[in-house]
C-alpha cells in the first residue's frame, strides 16, 4: 500500500486486505542483522584461522614481536564478542527441550570468559598460558553447543549440509582434544606420543578452521528470501 492510497476504507473485509503475516514470521530487520552479524563473523574466523596459519608457519621460529600471532590474538577477541550475541538469539528452538537453557547459558558464560581472556592478553594483562587454557575450555562448550544446535537442525531437508558440518566440526574438535590428551600421558614413549598426538592436532585444528566455514553457510540460510532457520530479536 503506497501513501497515495491512504488507511483502507472502515468496515473493510480481512480477505479485501489480503492475507495477515502469520504470528511465527520474523521481523525483516531482525534477519538482516542476524546475516549482517553472521557474514561478520565468518569473515573475523576466516582472518583468524588464516592468521594462525601463518604464524605457526613464519613466525614461530623467530623471536618477538609476531604480527600474524598478533592478528590471531585480536581476531580470537572478536570471534568470541561476536558469537555471542549469535548464541543467545539464535538456534533457540534447535537446542533440546531438556538441557536446552544450561547448555546456552554455559556456552554463552564461556564465551564471554574467551572474549576477555583474548582481549587481555592482547593488551598484555594476561599470561599467554592463562589465556590459551581459558580460550581451549571456551572452544570446546562452543564446540558442544555447535553440535547440539546443528543436531537440532537434522529435520529440515534444506539444512542437512549445515547440520552435517556442524556435528563433524564438533565431534573433531572433541576427538582431537582428546588425542592430545591422552598422548600427553605417553612423555615416557615419544614415539607413541607422536603418533596419538599428530592426528589430534591434524583433526582438531582443520575441523577449528572449518569453523568460519560453518558459520558463512548459516548466513548463506539466513538471506534466503524465507528464512527457515530459528531467529530470535538480537536487540
Amino acid at each position: 500500500m503506497t501513501a497515495s492510497q491512504g488507511p483502507p476504507a472502515q468496515g473493510t473485509s480481512a480477505r479485501d486486505r489480503g492475507p495477515s503475516l502469520p504470528a511465527s514470521t520474523v521481523p525483516v530487520a531482525t534477519v538482516s542483522t542476524t546475516v549482517a552479524l553472521t557474514h561478520t563473523l565468518a569473515a573475523v574466523g576466516a582472518v583468524g584461522a588464516l592468521a594462525l596459519i601463518l604464524f605457526y608457519a613464519l613466525e614461530l621460529s623467530h623471536p618477538a614481536p609476531y604480527v600474524f600471532g598478533t592478528i590471531s590474538d585480536i581476531t580470537g577477541a572478536a570471534w568470541n564478542v561476536l558469537l555471542l550475541p549469535l548464541v543467545i538469539g539464535f538456534g533457540t528452538t534447535s537446542l533440546p527441550a531438556r538441557g536446552g537453557r544450561p547448555i546456552r547459558a554455559v556456552t554463552v558464560a564461556a564465551t564471554a570468559a574467551g572474549a576477555v581472556a583474548s582481549t587481555l592478553l592482547v593488551a598484555g594483562a594476561l599470561s599467554f598460558e592463562v589465556s590459551t587454557s581459558i580460550t581451549v575450555v571456551a572452544a570446546l562448550i562452543q564446540a558442544a553447543w555447535l553440535f547440539t544446535i546443528s543436531r537440532g537442525l537434522r529435520s529440515s531437508p534444506a539444512l542437512s549440509r549445515l547440520s552435517r558440518l556442524g556435528q563433524l566440526i564438533g565431534v573433531a574438535i572433541f576427538g582431537g582434544a582428546l588425542l592430545i590428551a591422552v598422548s600427553l600421558l605417553f612423555g615416557w614413549a615419544p614415539t607413541v606420543q607422536l603418533v596419538l598426538m599428530a592426528p589430534g592436532l591434524a583433526g582438531g585444528v582443520l575441523a577449528w578452521i572449518s569453523w568460519p566455514v560453518w558459520v558463512f553457510l548459516l548466513a548463506r540460510a539466513l538471506a534466503e528470501p524465507t528464512p527457515s532457520l530459528p531467529v530470535r530479536s538480537m536487540s
